[in-house]
């Protein structure tokens, strides 16, 4: 999961802890920005996306 460290949800919730319930494997991390991720944090979402798509293990986990 991606979401915004300065947006609403990322100062209001501890997003991975609120997921967890619904998700056996669970990893994600706050970028900067708010509401629009990918257009504020281009190069943080890609390198994350990336990583995820080749199954590297570089987010952290809510799961540890």
């Amino acid at each position: 999961m991606l979401w915004g460290a300065d947006g609403f949800v990322g100062r209001h919730y501890d997003v991975l802890d609120v997921w967890s319930s619904y998700a056996a494997q669970l990893s994600g991390v706050p970028l900067p920005g708010g509401h629009f991720v990918p257009e504020q944090s281009p190069s943080q979402t890609l390198a994350a996306l990336r990583s995820f798509l080749e199954g590297e293990q570089v987010l952290r986990s809510a799961r540890g």
